[in-house]
């Protein structure tokens, strides 16, 4: 098909196929964006539940609207074939990273991310049913984004459903995979196989059929994970497990549940982690103290940490002081200045080396802006010594720039809804409803995607909709005044008047008719004419066959020809 127009769509390329439908890279001319085609396979278009099905999917996903989740476009038929259109999302799968374990950092973002776009999905209604890493899609800029709910069925109406074998044996539920009925616990049964397989570089079931498989799901016992990689903490290996229970009752109950339940396992990892393997010795050597050399900032700086390396925390607090006054957020100067508070009080008091241990964790976290992790850090460290200023301080400042983040995080979610809203009007022609929208979304985030094209286009068409209507109100104008000329019998005027009507309206059923109207009475008049002129000759037979065709031409013309 590539090469061929789908309804509005030009096809590109195949991006992949499914047990009932390929998808390909498709182009929408009109709104000048890349598209997917889910294209349904020819010989299912004749199957009704197939076909039933298949738009099921588009009518439940359509109804979707999540960061993490693919946007539908639209369902629709042509020429024999039935399609979905949808978000294109350049990038790759997870499944192309997979063969071997990924770092915990981000086989956690991914696995938060499918579980923060489940739980959207289980609250409207929506089961997955087949999460795999193929169909989980990574874009350019590192997003995670769920896509192909083509089993997906609504679950109120999955009765007659879910007893079929839909799905992917690796990842496939025991419930799911009897043929028993399935709910959204199914789903985090599949995420916990993928988060496992991102863990140990392998699923944790794999029979050499598909029906081997499935029994392993059903009876076999989850290997334990730390010992396919001994780097996996404890208590993630505890979260998979849960996730991987056999009797769904013993699972996390929500997608919500198993997202909170990850997060806080990867956070006491880290957190032991860092109390285990951290050596003050091997964060501060001393060495030779230099003076700034030159002059500004960065000169400051340098000397800020080879007072810090030489353990002059004195003077790290000079330095400290006069680079805040000239920026007041220069690098991770407040966080330094924090453990050099800290470790003058460590040194006077011959103790506080847990606080001192806190504060190092605060200022790696400040530089990965980790905000939120900072703000902890800090909190904890002023809980176990008495508070200095430059402490409270480093710890008033992250505050802040965790409410920053946090607020452009909600501000690029709400620039993320406002994007899908818009591109839902304009894909239904709906121009003056885009434009606010739009408008609204370059103010809020001017580079936002090609919200700033989008716009452009929408005003562009809203003008041409507007040129086209314009012509409307004069036709209206003629077609009245051609109305006029007909109560005034005058014939003649009315049919020039309604053939100039035409030409602007001319599938106007009222044009239409008015005009053979006008022209039938133009004849009936002509042919009154000819009748009187006969019947002063006293040609009367004459005089009648004209008035008798004056009355098939125009049959309220009856009653005169009568008279």
């Amino acid at each position: 098909m590539i090469g061929q127009t789908l309804g509005r769509y030009q096809i590109v390329g195949e991006v992949g196929r499914g047990g009932f439908a390929t998808v390909y890279q498709g182009y929408d001319a009109g709104l000048q964006r890349p598209v997917a085609l889910k294209v349904l396979h020819p010989e299912l278009v004749r199957d009704e539940v197939a076909l039933r099905r298949f738009q099921r999917e588009a009518v439940a996903v359509a109804r979707l609207r999540h960061p993490h989740i693919v946007v539908v476009y639209e369902f629709s038929q042509h020429d024999g074939f039935a399609y979905i259109a949808m978000e294109y999302v350049e990038g790759t799968t997870l499944k192309a990273k997979l063969g071997q374990p990924l770092p915990l950092d981000e086989a956690r973002r991914i696995a938060v991310d499918v579980a923060s776009a489940l739980d959207y999905a289980h609250r409207n209604g929506v089961i997955h049913r087949d999460i795999k890493p193929a169909n989980i899609l990574l874009t350019a800029d590192g997003q995670v984004v769920l896509a192909d709910f083509g089993i997906a069925i609504l679950a109120q109406n999955a009765d007659s459903v879910t007893r079929g074998l839909l799905g992917t044996p690796q990842y496939m539920a025991p419930e799911q995979a009897l043929g028993e009925p399935i709910d959204a616990r199914s789903d985090l049964y599949a995420l916990g196989i993928v988060l496992f397989e991102m863990l140990a570089g392998q699923v944790p079931f794999r029979g050499d059929t598909p029906l081997a498989t499935l029994a392993l799901q059903v009876n076999a016992p989850v290997p334990k994970l730390r010992s396919l990689n001994p780097a996996v903490p404890e208590a993630l290996e505890v979260v998979v497990e849960r996730a991987l229970a056999k009797d769904p009752a013993q699972r996390y109950p929500t997608a919500e549940e198993f997202r909170l339940a990850l997060i806080a396992a990867c956070e006491q990892a880290r957190s032991a982690m860092a109390l285990s393997t951290y050596t003050p010795e091997v964060v501060f050597q001393p060495t030779p103290r230099s003076e700034p050399r030159g002059g500004g900032v960065p000169a400051l700086y340098q000397a800020l940490l080879e007072a810090a390396q030489a353990g002059d925390w004195q003077q790290v607090l000079e330095y400290g002081r006069v680079i805040r006054g000239m920026d007041p957020n220069y690098r991770d100067v407040v966080a330094l200045m924090a453990r050099a508070s800290a470790q003058q009080y460590a040194e006077q008091s011959k103790s506080g080396a847990i606080e001192l241990r806190l504060l190092e964790q605060a200022r790696a976290a400040w530089a990965d802006e980790r905000w939120a992790d900072a703000v902890q850090l800090f909190e904890q460290a002023l809980r176990l010594a008495p508070p200095t200023p430059e402490v409270e301080e480093a710890l008033n400042e992250a505050r802040r720039r965790l409410a920053q983040s946090e607020a452009q995080a909600r501000q690029r979610a709400r620039a993320e809804r406002q994007y899908v809203r818009a591109t839902m009007l304009l894909d239904e022609e709906r121009w003056a409803e885009a434009i606010p929208v739009l408008e609204q979304l370059v103010r809020l985030a001017p580079s936002f995607r090609d919200a700033a094209a989008l716009l452009a286009q929408a005003r562009a068409k809203l003008e041409e909709e507007a040129r086209r209507h314009q012509q409307v109100p004069t036709a209206e104008t003629t077609l009245a005044r051609a109305e006029e000329a007909m109560a005034l019998g005058d014939w003649p005027q009315a049919v020039a008047l309604l053939e100039a009507v035409t030409a602007a309206l001319p599938d106007d059923p009222r044009v239409r008719d008015r005009l053979e109207r006008a022209r039938a009475m133009v004849r009936v008049t002509a042919l009154n004419a000819e009748a009187a002129r006969l019947v002063q000759q006293g040609r009367w037979s004459e005089a009648f066959a004209r008035l008798e065709e004056a009355k098939q031409l125009d049959p309220h013309y009856r009653q005169q020809v009568q008279s």
